[in-house]
This record gives C-alpha cells, sequence and structure tokens, in this order.
C-alpha cells in the first residue's frame, strides 16, 4: 500500500513538472518571435564592443505574457512573479532592451550628450528618437521573463513616439566606436534563441 503511494506521488511529481514546462512553451517562442539580438567584438583585442538584445511590447506578446505570469502564480515554490507595469500596460512604440558596454562606456540616456544613442527606423523612411527611457532594475522576474538579462548587462525601458507597430522595422544602437542594427521581421523560423543567449552571453 505505501509502495504505491509512493508510486502514484512521484506519477503526480513527473505530471506537474511537465505541465510547468509545457506551458512555458507558447512563451518563449512569442519571446523569441519578438526578440532581436546582436553581439559585435573588436577585430583586434576579441574584446566584447556590444552585445545586446530588444523585445518589442506587442499586443501579442503582452497578451501571452500576461497568460504566462497567471500560470507561474499557481507555483509559488517556483518564484512569485505577481504584477508587472511594463506588461499590464498597453503604451504602444515600447521595447525592453538588455545593452551590455564595455566597462568606462558613458551610459544610454536621452539627455545631455549622446555617446550612445537609440534610432526607430521605420518602412516608410521615418527615423524617430526616444521620448523616454528609464532603467529597470533587474531581479528574479526579469532573469525568468527574460533570460538574456543578466548582472553585467543594463535593463532599459525605450518609448518611442508611434503607435503599435506592424513588422518590418529596425532598431539601432549608434556610437562613435560602433553601430548595431536589429532588424525586426515576421519570423518563419526563429532566429534568436534566449535560452542560447543566456548560455553564451
Amino acid at each position: 500500500m505505501k509502495g504505491r503511494r509512493y508510486l502514484w506521488g512521484f506519477l503526480l511529481l513527473v505530471f506537474t513538472v511537465s505541465v510547468v514546462g509545457c506551458s512555458t512553451v507558447p512563451y518563449r517562442k512569442t519571446l523569441n518571435n519578438w526578440t532581436e539580438g546582436k553581439k559585435i567584438y573588436s577585430p583586434t583585442t576579441f574584446g566584447s564592443k556590444l552585445q545586446w538584445f530588444a523585445t518589442y511590447l506587442s499586443p501579442e506578446y503582452r497578451a501571452v505574457a500576461r497568460e504566462q505570469i497567471n500560470v507561474w502564480k499557481g507555483y509559488p515554490e517556483d518564484g512569485y512573479i505577481g504584477y508587472v507595469d511594463y506588461i499590464a500596460s498597453t503604451e504602444p512604440g515600447v521595447f525592453l532592451v538588455s545593452v551590455y558596454t564595455p566597462r568606462g562606456d558613458p551610459p544610454i540616456s536621452v539627455e545631455g550628450d549622446h555617446y550612445w544613442e537609440f534610432t526607430l527606423n521605420l518602412p516608410n523612411g521615418q527615423a524617430l528618437v526616444p521620448t523616454s527611457m528609464d532603467t529597470i532594475e533587474v531581479t528574479s522576474r526579469e532573469k525568468r521573463l527574460f533570460p538574456y538579462v543578466n548582472r553585467w548587462s543594463t535593463f532599459y525601458r525605450v518609448k518611442f513616439p508611434v503607435g503599435e507597430l506592424e513588422r518590418p522595422f529596425s532598431l539601432v544602437l549608434r556610437s562613435v566606436p560602433v553601430t548595431s542594427i536589429l532588424t525586426f521581421k515576421e519570423k518563419g523560423k526563429i532566429t534568436v534563441d534566449v535560452e542560447e543567449a543566456l548560455s553564451t552571453y
């Protein structure tokens, strides 16, 4: 009898782990679908000049993220996430951007002299600059929602003066030593794997 009880307990544990694991699949797929990233290295020192990942907070992404957060709420032992303001918001034109730059580089800002600057390029030729930008504290919540963030990068919320975007569009990060372009377009195949990015970042 005791052995049967242990067997049922084991099967229940396996089922629970399977449900939690499978429930994250739509979220990860959607996150990948709305995320682009790039790494640039110095050809002389082979050191990193820029590593960055950006997620556009599309209505599709936000809807799936809300559903995923509700699923995670049912498993508090895995870490409770709770209310996430930038997911709950419906404000358009918002990107979450993780940026790693060499030590000593000035921080990215929309005020003062712009050593680094963001630009959003639209298909009609418009090039928009952010209306606001602020840093997000990277907690266990952000690491779970966005596996590409880590302690060496800075996480930004970047807002552009535009309505909901339709792909293709490009996000540009430019400075004196380097310019990098992330092109967001419809994906037949996922080109950025955020879990792989975490392991190699």
